[in-house]
């Protein structure tokens, strides 16, 4: 299973202190560049900030800003 996670989820189990539930469920987890940015470098000093940082769960991965659909 490929699991991408947004800054969301990341941010709120820090809060809890529960950052561990992402590993433990998915094992590794995709991190859009993106929310990255968001969480580590703009975030700098805020839940999830370290916690994602620090972590080696989690793989960046540079993804599209614009979904591509087929018309049938």
């Amino acid at each position: 299973m490929i699991v991408v996670s947004d800054a969301g989820p990341i941010i709120h189990l820090s809060l809890i202190g529960r950052i561990d539930l992402l590993p433990i469920l998915y094992g590794r987890v995709l991190i859009p560049d993106l929310v990255y940015r968001e969480v580590v470098q703009a975030g700098e000093g805020l839940p999830g900030s370290s916690e994602l940082r620090d972590a080696e769960w989690w793989t960046a991965r540079s993804m599209s800003t614009r979904p591509s659909f087929s018309k049938p």
